[in-house]
């Protein structure tokens, strides 16, 4: 039986187009992201799963579509989840939009070329994460299971500390990868499943 509030964020699986900063292109999986999609779904299984909720983009759908399947939860959408639209800045390599978005991170007010500021993404997220963390405390038999993208995964500890918006380009966790947020000797902590 679980015994701590536990919360589960998973990055969707690789697309062919994971060297690039993608914001709200929207590729599919490909053959590899799906298998990433199942050894994550295998690995949540372990988990009594009460919820998923994904991204509302093809690639977080479907990795949670995956994931659902396997643990026998239906995903729901959640637009909070959704990755910073960076708009003229997707399909940049993401190392070298890394001078760019920060620029962007330190005025969050101001909106990339064709996108949106960055401060509000920060806050949609933030104000997601807190409820989720919220429902595990009242539900601690439960694990919550959300689906998103790099720049979310980046940014829970970073909620977790009260501080600002963070992107680390290709130092993002790996697609697949899940980051297990649970609550523990009074505070929340995060670790990386294997």
């Amino acid at each position: 039986m679980l015994t701590e509030p536990t919360v589960l964020f998973v990055r969707h699986g690789t697309t062919g187009k994971d060297d690039i900063l993608k914001g709200m292109m929207d590729p599919p999986l490909d053959d590899h992201g799906r298998e990433l999609a199942r050894q994550a779904g295998k690995r949540i299984a372990e988990f009594p799963v009460v919820s998923i909720q994904h991204s509302p983009l093809a690639r977080a759908a479907e990795t949670a579509a995956i994931i659902g399947k396997i643990v026998g939860v239906k995903p729901v959408e959640a637009d909070a989840l959704g990755p910073m639209d960076v708009g003229r800045l997707s399909g940049m390599d993401k190392d070298k939009a890394t001078d760019w978005l920060r620029y962007y991170i330190q005025h969050p007010d101001k909106a990339p070329p064709g996108g949106k500021p960055l401060g509000p993404w920060f806050d949609a997220f933030a104000a997601h994460t807190r409820g989720e963390m919220a429902a595990a405390k009242k539900d601690p038999d439960g694990v919550r299971v959300n689906v998103t993208h790099s720049s979310e995964s980046v940014n829970i500890p970073t909620i977790l500390r009260g501080g600002d918006i963070e992107y680390k380009g290709t130092g993002s966790p790996d697609p697949g990868s899940i980051l297990r947020l649970f609550h523990r000797g009074g505070r929340w902590q995060t670790r990386e499943l294997d």
